[in-house]
């Protein structure tokens, strides 16, 4: 399972704990109507994060009954607060009272409360409580920096919910049924569905925001198509790559040439003239040692009838026999060739100057 709950079943009336799991992650959850508990809970957030409350990611975000009538707004029910591992869901509609700390925690705008539509949320939370939110941040504006990369338009995104941003930035589903959506928010005793529900609209806001802010080079799930940027890295892989085999070709060419003029012509019917490095010692067979295929027994030249010739040599592909001797190993000639028969492979191509410049763009960036 992918996503899963512990209830801790806490003998109080007023506070509860649950360990909600998401993709592997674990979130110690407190479900409460207790002002005290609600201060408990955001000085351990304080202890935890102390060395970046400068710049304190928080998800946030609000159930409430659903309003089936325009001229009925039930007010907010629960209020979920998320940092990293720690949610809060406060049953404000069976508080006593707002507790000051949780009025200075909304209003300190150096944290980012982030959330979709998270303007709507905190315009709700003045008119119910009169609480203000100092510095909330739409999620779909901070995407909106990486859209070209999300794959998405402008208008796409402005209508993307948090569902669709949970799978297109941390590549999870996020689950959001309708009968929890819609179900009894103001009940003294949330079910564990519910709990779960809340818990996780504000941590993959948390973790969404967290994402983009860090890591954004990481976001791009697996089933959404592959940025220009992925592609481009991609494509300028396999150029360096054919690149190499390239050198790698020539500096074989250039061995076998050096082994050509020193350890004797190739019109050698025996392949035991010579004395070159393609030889340890001349006149015996067993004294050679191939640099093609770094064996014992035999030269480079015989080698190639051998096994083949290499690519860029003039005989490559041809079945080529040595002079006066019968076809050493046509089969095997024939099977390596058909092995190196290149595959089809749908890749993006550049020519010469296009991959100079976007090395060279890269380059630059590399060292600002």
């Amino acid at each position: 399972m992918t996503v899963t709950i512990f209830d801790h079943k806490l003998s109080s009336s007023t506070h509860n704990i649950y360990d909600v799991n998401f993709f592997g992650d674990s979130i110690r959850t407190l479900v409460t109507n207790c002002p005290s508990m609600v201060e408990s809970w955001m000085s351990e957030i304080k202890l935890i994060h102390q060395q970046r409350l400068g710049r304190l990611i928080v998800g946030l975000d609000i159930e409430h009954h659903p309003n089936f009538n325009y001229k009925n707004e039930h007010p907010v029910a629960t209020l979920q607060l998320c940092v990293g591992h720690r949610c809060l869901i406060f049953q404000m509609i069976h508080a006593p009272d707002i507790p000051q700390c949780l009025e200075d925690f909304l209003l300190n705008d150096k944290y980012s409360f982030v959330g979709v539509k998270v303007d709507e949320d905190a315009e709700k939370l003045k008119n119910d409580y009169n609480l203000s939110v100092g510095n909330a941040i739409d999620l779909r504006t901070l995407a909106a920096e990486h859209v070209e990369v999300l794959g998405m338009n402008m208008k796409e995104l402005k209508q993307a919910g948090l569902k669709g941003l949970s799978e297109r930035i941390l590549g999870k589903k996020l689950e959001k049924p309708k009968k929890i959506q819609l179900s009894k928010w103001d009940d003294r005793k949330l079910s564990s569905d519910q709990v779960q529900y809340a818990c996780l609209d504000a941590f993959v806001s948390f973790e969404i925001a967290r994402t983009l802010k860090k890591n954004p080079a990481s976001f791009i799930s697996s089933s959404q198509p592959r940025s220009f940027l992925q592609k481009t890295h991609s494509a300028m892989i396999m150029i360096e790559k054919a690149t190499k085999t390239i050198e790698d070709i020539s500096d074989h060419l250039t061995l076998h040439q050096a082994n050509y003029q020193s350890g004797g012509s190739a019109k050698s019917q025996n392949w035991s003239t010579g004395s070159g490095s393609n030889q340890v010692t001349g006149g015996s067979r067993k004294n050679y040692h191939c640099t093609h295929c770094d064996m014992d027994g035999h030269s480079i030249e015989r080698c190639f009838f051998i096994h083949g010739f290499p690519p860029g040599h003039r005989f490559h592909g041809k079945d080529i026999k040595p002079k006066g001797k019968k076809p050493i190993a046509h089969n095997s000639l024939a099977s390596t060739n058909a092995v190196s028969e290149p595959q089809e492979t749908n890749i993006i191509t550049f020519i010469a100057e296009e991959y100079e410049k976007i090395r060279a763009l890269l380059c630059k960036k590399d060292r600002t």
